[in-house]
């Protein structure tokens, strides 16, 4: 049993046993004689115990809670002792240890920036000089404007090195003690350089006076001025039309993916079921559609809410929130493999076809006209008149309980021969073959014959209830020519090789004769 205390590096509370405290107290002071008499020693100072709090975080877990003298001598391995450097600055020689805990990362560089810092971080990543980058950005932006839009996302999805361990981390130098004071003195050499020039040109405006300005050169300045006023304009502009668009795109995403807009009606005559109760209908058997909705969301709402999040700090000139653009990055590709991994579960669902066939010949008709008609199912009851499409050209219907039932495609078409046959196809779909087939022998649809009339039931019940499993019936009446056709009410289609006629009696009955070109009515 070893006693503990708690200490605060950098603002952040450890649990330390007291052996590897007295160890890091050491080390730190030891940091502090070394940097004492140096310029910027506070800034070095903080930024290697923020390194070290980093580090020391890392160490802990779930399972353990107090930092031992172990983890802090792995710490000083990799910070560095004083006099690993401070005797000969110019030698390359380092201990085999020095490249633990190194790593590289994207952010963008606020020292060399014009607009962002991302070309400059892109720069430092890739060890390229960031003039080559911006050139890139701009043919991409004259060739086909992509780089506008590249850049922005960039923009908002790379954080910003602000700190000295960001920006070593930014150049891929390792995180120590050594790289720390180097990048720090450098920064202060930068800062007296600048205000030196600074002091320079305040002297010199001094001394030759303000009127010593020629004209053009006041002239110049106030209209930089003015563009700058013009610029920070376009861009609140720029941002106000982001979140309009953000907000217009998020409220559409919701109500597409929730189903808030119920069933979209087309002209009146059908209507395309919402994503809900597709998803419900394909997949509901097998899968909870909600997982569905939830991936799809996370695959397009990020994109949106980065849009928003774009806009708003345009128009409040906010600045960015750190590793947002990460975590959104990450959050949109959960989104995309549980979108991927869904679609390739649906997509076995559906792999196989299966086809089932049936021709039966019809009997003598007792006179020339064949009379095709829509029979009543008495179990069916309480249908909807909205017919549901589903895929181009398969058509759904259901009753006021929520039920779904298939709608058969009734072609008319010219035979080879004098006699009058019904073909009846049925399809379905599955994960193979024989459980395609298998579902289209659970289809029950019957084409029947009373005297010179044909009766086609209009619907028929999924073969898995509440479930569609790619059904589909398809009724083919081959007739020869000349044959006079009476069609009842409903939908009625003639199908050539390359063309179909579709027939639709609201009302009534009527007659037509099937010719070379077609069914033709007959007044």
């Amino acid at each position: 049993m070893k006693k503990t205390v708690n200490i605060n590096v950098s603002g952040i509370i450890f649990h330390i046993d007291e052996d590897a405290y007295t160890k890091l107290n050491t080390y730190l002071e030891s940091l502090k004689n070394h940097f004492n008499s140096m310029e910027g020693s506070s800034d070095i100072i903080d930024d290697i115990e923020a390194r070290i709090a980093e580090l020391l975080h890392e160490k802990l877990g779930e399972t353990k809670q107090v930092i031992s003298i172990q983890d802090v001598n792995e710490v000083i391995v990799v910070m560095g002792q004083p006099s690993q450097f401070a005797e000969d600055e110019g030698t390359e020689e380092e201990s085999p240890s020095a490249d633990y805990g190194s790593s590289k990362r994207f952010y963008r560089d606020p020292d060399n920036k014009v607009v962002g810092g991302v070309c400059g971080g892109i720069g430092a990543y890739l060890h390229w000089d960031p003039v080559i980058i911006r050139i890139l950005f701009i043919i991409s932006i004259v060739a086909g404007g992509f780089g506008a839009i590249l850049y922005l996302i960039l923009w908002v999805v790379i954080p910003e090195a602000n700190t000295t361990t960001e920006k070593l981390e930014m150049r891929g130098e390792r995180v120590n003690i050594s790289n720390i004071e180097k990048s720090i003195t450098e920064e202060v050499s930068a800062l007296k350089d600048q205000l030196k020039n600074l002091t320079q040109k305040t002297k010199q405006n001094y001394q030759r006076g303000v009127a010593s300005r020629s004209p053009l050169e006041q002239i110049m300045k106030g209209i930089v001025e003015v563009l700058k006023v013009f610029g920070r304009i376009l861009l609140v502009i720029l941002g106000v039309i982001l979140v309009l668009i953000g907000i217009s795109f998020f409220i559409a995403l919701l109500a597409f993916v929730f189903g808030w807009g119920g069933a979209m009606f087309v002209d009146g005559d059908f209507a395309i079921l919402s994503l809900p109760d597709i998803m419900n209908l394909i997949i509901g058997c097998s899968m909870n559609p909600f997982y569905v909705q939830v991936a799809i969301l996370l695959l397009f709402g990020i994109p949106v809410v980065l849009l928003l999040y774009s806009g708003i700090r345009m128009i409040f000139r906010l600045e960015g929130i750190k590793y947002f653009g990460v975590s959104a990055f990450n959050i949109w590709l959960i989104g995309l493999v549980i979108t991927v991994f869904f679609a390739f579960k649906i997509f076995n669902h559906f792999k196989a076809d299966g086809i089932f066939n049936q021709t039966n010949e019809v009997i003598q008709t007792i006179s020339d006209t064949l009379i095709l008609e829509y029979g009543k199912d008495n179990a069916i009851e309480d249908l909807q008149l909205d017919e549901y499409e589903v895929l181009d050209g398969i058509k759904l219907s259901r009753d006021y309980d929520g039920n779904y039932y298939m709608i058969p495609i009734i072609e008319i078409m010219p035979g080879n021969s004098d006699r009058i046959e019904v073909n009846t196809s049925i399809r379905a779909r599955g994960r193979t073959i024989s459980e395609a087939k298998e579902r289209t022998r659970k289809v029950n649809y019957q084409v029947h014959q009373s005297g010179d009339t044909l009766i086609f039931p209009p619907v028929s019940a999924l073969a898995q209830e509440g479930c569609w499993s790619g059904e589909q019936i398809r009724v083919t009446v081959r007739v020869p020519i000349g044959q006079y056709i009476t069609l009842g009410e409903g939908n009625w289609r003639y199908q050539h090789d390359y063309y179909y006629d579709t027939f639709r009696n609201e009302h009534g009955t009527q007659t037509y004769i099937l010719t070379d070109s077609g069914l033709a009515e007959i007044y």
